[in-house]
C-alpha cells in the first residue's frame, strides 16, 4: 500500500485509520510476558530475546554476571534459552570459566546457534556455537576453518537427516553451512554472510560486492546452486534480507523499507504504519506469511509492527490486550521473530523483552472496512495513473 499511494493519499488514510486504528478484517490483540534478566536491571541487567520456535522456547543474549578464572567477576552478554517451564537458563560459553556468548535463533528441537568466546585463545574473538537446551552445559563449536572468529545466525530442522546451521567467519570471509551432528562444516562460499536456513536448504545471505539479497538452494551433500537475486525495491540501493520461512517467502530490507519477496511475485513493498514514516525493517517471518520488524516515523521514534496479507502493518503496542496487566506501560519497540502460532518475542528498546501470544481478535465494523477498502483502491489507481506504475516512496 505504501508503495503506491502519493502522499496526500497516504495522510489522508493515515488520518482516516485514526478514526479505525484496527485496519483489517480481525486484528488480532496479544497478553505478554516479561523474560527475567539474569542480574538486576540496576547493575546493567538487560535481556534481548530473538527468537521464538513453535513450542514457545525462546533463545537471545542477556547481560549477566561473568566469572574470571581468578574468582573475580564482571557484567557481558551471555546466549539463554527460555520457556515457560524451565524458566532462564544460561547457555554455557566455550570458554568457561571467564567466557561470554549470544545466542541468535532456535529451531523446533531446541537447538540454540549463536557464538561464545573460544576456549582456544590462540584464535581470538567469538566463535559459531550450537547449544542443545536439553544439555545447556555442553556447547559444540562450529568449524571456523582456521578463520579467527565467525557467528551463526540461522538454524533449520532437518534437511537430508541432519539440522543445519548457516552464519559466516571473519567477517564474510566465508559464508558456512554447518551440521549440528557434530559442528563441522557442510558447505561453504567465499565472500559470502548467510543468515537464514529453511528445511528445503534453501538460504539467503549477500555476497561481498553485490547490492541485492540473494538465495541459494543446496543440494544433499552441500552443492549450492547459482544464486538467485532478490530484486529492489523501486529507488532502493540495496537488499538486505534477514528470514527466509518453510515456503520460501523472505523477508528483510530494501533502502529504507521493510520488504517480502516469494518466488512467484518477487519483491513487494510492505508499506508504512503512519504517512510520516521513514522507513521500516522486516525481520522474522511465519509459515502463515505473518512478518514482524520495526518502523521509524519522523520523530526518530521506532516502534514494533505486525504485518499481515489481511491487516497489512500495524503498530504492535496498539495490539497488547486492555486486559493485560501491562497495557498502557509498555511501548514495544522491535519484534525479531514469529512463529507459526502467531506468537512474537519483541523488545521495548529499555533492556526488556517480552513474548507475545495471542489472546482473541477485534473486527473491525464491516461498513468501516469496505469504506476504507473502497477509498485505498480508487487512491491507488489513481496514484499508479499518475505516476506511471508507481516508485518506491
Amino acid at each position: 500500500m505504501g508503495g503506491y499511494l502519493g502522499l496526500a493519499g497516504r495522510r489522508l488514510l493515515a488520518s482516516l485509520f485514526v478514526l479505525f486504528p484496527l485496519c483489517g478484517t480481525a486484528a488480532p490483540l496479544y497478553s505478554l510476558t516479561p523474560l527475567p534478566t539474569l542480574i538486576d536491571p540496576n547493575q546493567g541487567g538487560t535481556v534481548t530475546a530473538w527468537d521464538v520456535n513453535n513450542a514457545g522456547q525462546v533463545a537471545g543474549t542477556a547481560r549477566g554476571w561473568v566469572q574470571r578464572s581468578d574468582g573475580s567477576q564482571y557484567v557481558d552478554d551471555l546466549a539463554f534459552y527460555w520457556s515457560a517451564s524451565s524458566g532462564m537458563q544460561v547457555l554455557r560459553p566455550l570458554k568457561d570459566p571467564g567466557g561470554n556468548g549470544r545466542g541468535f535463533a532456535i529451531n523446533q528441537a531446541g537447538y540454540v546457534v549463536g557464538s561464545s568466546t573460544p576456549a582456544n585463545d590462540l584464535l581470538p574473538g567469538h566463535h559459531p556455537t550450537a547449544w542443545n537446551a536439553a544439555d545447556p552445559n555442553t556447547p559444540t563449536e562450529l568449524s571456523v576453518l582456521g578463520y579467527n572468529a565467525g557467528t551463526a545466525y540461522g538454524v533449520n530442522d532437518d534437511f537430508f537427516g541432519s539440522a543445519l546451521a548457516v552464519g559466516h567467519v571473519d567477517s564474510g570471509t566465508q559464508g558456512m553451512v554447518w551440521s549440528l551432528t557434530d559442528g563441522s562444516v557442510y558447505s561453504s562460499l567465499a565472500n559470502a554472510v548467510f543468515v537464514d536456513i529453511n528445511d528445503a536448504g534453501q538460504i539467503v545471505g549477500s555476497l561481498k560486492g553485490n547490492n541485492s539479497g540473494l538465495l541459494w538452494q543446496m543440494a544433499d551433500g552441500g552443492g549450492l546452486g547459482a544464486a538467485q537475486s532478490l530484486g529492489l525495491l523501486p529507488g532502493a540501493p540495496d537488499n538486505r534480507p534477514a528470514a527466509i520461512n518453510e515456503l520460501g517467502q523472505v523477508v528483510g530490507q530494501s533502502g529504507s523499507w521493510a520488504y517480502l519477496w516469494d518466488p512467484v511475485g518477487g519483491i513487494r513493498d510492505l508499506g508504512f504504519v503512519n504517512a510520516d514514516d521513514l522507513g521500516a525493517e522486516a525481520f522474522g517471518i511465519n509459515d502463515a506469511g505473518q512478518v514482524v520488524g520495526r518502523f521509524r516515523n519522523s520523530s526518530a521514534h521506532s516502534g514494533a509492527f505486525l504485518w499481515s496479507e489481511a491487516e497489512g502493518m500495524l503498530p504492535l503496542t496498539d495490539l497488547i490486550d486492555p486486559s493485560d496487566p501491562l497495557y498502557g506501560l509498555v511501548s514495544l519497540q522491535t519484534a525479531n521473530a514469529i512463529n507459526d502460532n502467531g506468537w512474537i518475542v519483541a523488545t521495548d528498546g529499555g533492556g526488556g523483552s517480552y513474548l507475545l501470544t495471542p489472546t482473541a481478535v477485534v473486527p473491525l465494523p464491516a461498513a468501516a472496512w469496505l469504506f476504507l477498502s473502497g477509498l485505498a483502491g480508487l487512491l491507488g489507481l489513481a496514484s499508479r495513473r499518475r505516476r506511471g506504475g508507481g516508485t518506491h516512496r
